[in-house]
């Protein structure tokens, strides 16, 4: 029995070209007239041979879409590379954002169970890769509490100062280009945007900005990390710098009305969670009235004197 192949077509070579009826016409060729056992050059091998001229723009773009798809593949894996690539640089040299919710306070643990405490409206940054023991105090007031490795010094960038931390609690305050470092435990080395290095040990404070490194009285603790407990406490302490802090904590800014009542002093302890009632207590204390000013909170200044 002869080796037949089937070809489907339309009666007439109705829908063909006149390059496929020739082709299909030169492949009928090789059907025997009678039957006999195939040859090499007949059967399945010889249509196949006798069909490839008429579809030969077919076979090239299949062969075409193969090639474009092999380089795709090879394309798609280069680019995977590259985003494993990209992916490996942002977690070495990349940081995230840790900042309080709006008028709250935040203590955050890091990985070598080192602390951070933040003061509201304060927020820093920290490496994606835990292991790297470094902050960036990029506003506001934070407290490091930071577990010794002498080897490895937990370093905080704060504006554009250096704080080198060699196992200690201290305080950082970051004022525009000027930053305020307050060391109640161990050590911290600050260096200035100077360059200038200055090692401060417990009980010692210092401002590092453009003019390098200046030493400052200690700041009580009690009074300047309040915030954790839930307070804040004045000690003669300017109405300016009240306000100021005040408005950290509130939806409404507190501002004071002229110059003169800025520097009365105020001394107190007031809740966080009652900062009308801290108002309250100014207006008995000082010859001052809180005034609702479109959202702000007006200090002015009455008749009546302290």
């Amino acid at each position: 029995m002869p080796v037949c192949a089937p070809i489907l077509f339309k009666p007439d070579g109705a829908g063909l070209t006149s390059t496929r009826r020739t082709g299909i016409d030169s492949a009928m060729t090789f059907a025997p007239p009678t039957p006999r056992a195939p040859s090499q050059g007949d059967g399945l091998d010889g249509l196949l041979q006798a069909l490839r001229p008429a579809y030969a723009d077919e076979i090239a773009s299949i062969k075409r879409k193969g090639v474009r798809q092999r380089r795709l593949s090879w394309l798609g894996r280069g680019a995977a590379s590259g985003l494993a690539i990209m992916a490996l640089v942002v977690l070495v040299t990349g940081w995230r954002s840790i900042e309080p919710d709006h008028h709250a306070t935040l203590t955050h643990s890091l990985a070598d169970g080192s602390s951070i405490f933040l003061d509201a409206g304060s927020a820093v940054e920290i490496p994606l890769i835990p292991w790297k023991r470094e902050a960036r105090l990029i506003r506001g007031d934070a407290l490091f509490d930071i577990v010794h490795d002498q080897g490895n010094p937990f370093v905080v960038h704060a504006a554009r100062s250096r704080l080198s931390d060699l196992g200690t609690r201290f305080l950082v305050q970051s004022e525009g280009e000027a930053v305020k470092v307050a060391v109640f435990e161990g050590k911290v080395e600050v260096t200035s945007q100077t360059g200038h290095k200055l090692a401060l040990s417990a009980g010692q404070a210092a401002a590092a900005g453009e003019k390098g490194v200046v030493v400052l009285s200690m700041p009580d603790e009690s009074e300047s990390t309040a915030w954790r407990q839930g307070r804040l406490l004045f000690r003669e302490t300017p109405l300016d710098q009240v306000a100021a802090k005040l408005s950290r904590y509130r939806a409404q800014p507190v501002v004071v009305g002229t110059p003169a009542l800025a520097r009365l002093k105020v001394n107190g302890s007031f809740r966080l969670d009652d900062l009308d009632g801290a108002l309250r207590a100014l207006e008995q204390a000082l010859p001052v009235r809180v005034q609702d000013k479109g959202g702000v909170a007006v200090l002015e200044p009455t008749s009546r004197r302290h």
